[in-house]
């Protein structure tokens, strides 16, 4: 991936300064400007989040939240290790709130414990849910683009829903059928 992005910045740069060498310097300077200051934006948001996360994890929200979800991760995970459960249903909830970033130390903790149960299915369906992150509320790209100026953030929060949606159900459904397929190929 590294070798991919130094080639991109390698060729846009030199047919920058072929085409118009006086403005190579200026975008490269606003270019960091606005790098540094999206960075700062999402810098904010993560802290903020995880706090909550935090805070949340400390008054016993989120166990009474994971309480909520257990039922489901139980019957989609297929796991009885209640740790690995908590995690989940934090990081499901983390997800579903838009919180990539703060999702990811409970994807971790939850991916190491099943690993340890050696529970590649579960494993499996987490990867997926995490790939497909099914969000409710997008906040991080809310807050980016609240960052950038836009004139109604906000307005990504339907077709955000409709889609993460869909990716996750369609996502789920093809692995449960590749999953029940190699299953019986196996018999």
């Amino acid at each position: 991936m590294n070798v991919i992005f130094t080639a991109i910045i390698l060729s846009s740069s030199v047919a920058l300064l072929i085409c118009n060498e006086g403005a190579f310097l200026p975008a490269l300077l606003t270019g960091g400007e606005s790098a540094l200051k999206t960075c700062a934006t999402l810098f904010c948001v993560y802290c903020i989040w995880s706090s909550v996360c935090v805070a949340a994890d400390k008054s016993g929200l989120s166990k009474k939240t994971a309480k909520l979800i257990l039922p489901f991760c139980k019957r989609v995970f297929k796991t009885t290790d209640e740790k690995a459960l908590n995690d989940i249903a934090n990081n499901i909830s983390c997800n579903v709130l838009g919180l990539g970033g703060a999702a990811t130390a409970y994807a971790l903790s939850a991916m190491q414990r099943l690993e340890y149960k050696n529970n590649a299915y579960a494993q499996k369906i987490l990867f997926i849910l995490n790939a497909t992150s099914l969000q409710l509320l997008p906040t991080t790209v809310i807050a980016v683009r609240a960052s950038s100026a836009s004139i109604s953030p906000e307005d990504i929060i339907i077709p955000t829903i409709i889609c993460t949606y869909f990716c996750a159900v369609l996502a789920l459904s093809a692995f449960l059928v590749i999953n029940k397929l190699c299953q019986k190929s196996y018999r």
